[in-house]
């Protein structure tokens, strides 16, 4: 039986979006981009996605706002949320409801695992 790809939904900046987007690619998922929770929450509403990364601000509200919209929806979407450096705040993340937290450079074999970690049918 063919594995079904994965989608990720992006809510990143450009620097993060491109290498983010070369690595998930690689990986074997679709990925679409939004620029801030608004563009977010209308992918959301059209779309099934297997995997969220977002950065902890965005121009509209913050990555809460998005895993919110997720839990509301009953999502079973693995939401990441992607730092700008790892010094600090991963554990209250992780505490917070986030599944990875993501900092540069990213490890490809770490992204890998998130995305085979979701399971093929879980899509609402």
């Amino acid at each position: 039986m063919k594995k079904q790809k994965k989608t990720a939904l992006l809510i990143v900046g450009r620097n993060c979006a491109e290498a983010l987007t070369e690595i998930l690619q690689h990986c074997g998922a679709d990925v679409m981009l939004a620029q801030n929770c608004r563009q977010a929450r209308a992918a959301l509403r059209r779309f099934p996605v297997d995997i969220v990364v977002s950065e902890p601000s965005l121009d509209d509200g913050s990555w809460w706002t998005i895993r919110k919209e997720l839990l509301r929806s009953e999502s079973p979407a693995v939401f990441a949320v992607c730092l700008p450096r790892a010094d600090g705040g991963v554990t209250d993340l992780l505490e917070s409801g986030c599944s990875a937290v993501l900092a540069p450079p990213y490890d490809e074999r770490r992204i890998r695992r998130i995305v085979e970690a979701v399971p093929d049918g879980t899509r609402r």
